[in-house]
């Protein structure tokens, strides 16, 4: 699992533990080949974006952003800012699940599952 946090927000100091800690939480799982590299884009920005989501099948990659307001985020105090951006990333799940159909041979169910508890244990 990989990440890309944008840094206009300031929200790089919350998200990147979050980032290291669920690399290693997912680091050593396996849950079949039709997908070996989820890339999540966490970014705040102002207005309205479209979510991109893509998964790639020649290299079994599935990308997709995680897209939350800047004006909201940046008004917020840091520990309503965390909660907010876990929030976000915590359902963007279902992005992921949603190609259940599309990627043969992974486990989307043993992944739900240990997504939930890591957000379980970070929470």
């Amino acid at each position: 699992m990989s990440f890309d946090i944008s840094s206009e927000s300031k929200v790089y100091a919350i998200m990147d533990p979050i980032r290291e800690k669920l690399q290693r939480f997912f680091a050593e799982k396996s849950y079949g080949n039709g997908l070996v590299e989820i890339f999540i884009v966490f970014t705040c920005r102002p207005g309205n974006f479209k979510v991109r989501k893509r998964f790639d099948k020649a290299i079994r990659v599935l990308s997709y952003d995680v897209i939350t307001s800047f004006e909201d985020v940046v008004a917020l105090p840091v520990t309503e800012m965390k909660r907010m951006l876990i929030e976000a990333l915590n359902g963007s799940v279902e992005v992921i699940l949603g190609y259940h159909k599309k990627i043969n041979d992974f486990d989307f169910d043993s992944f739900e599952k240990h997504w939930d508890i890591f957000f379980e244990e970070l929470n």
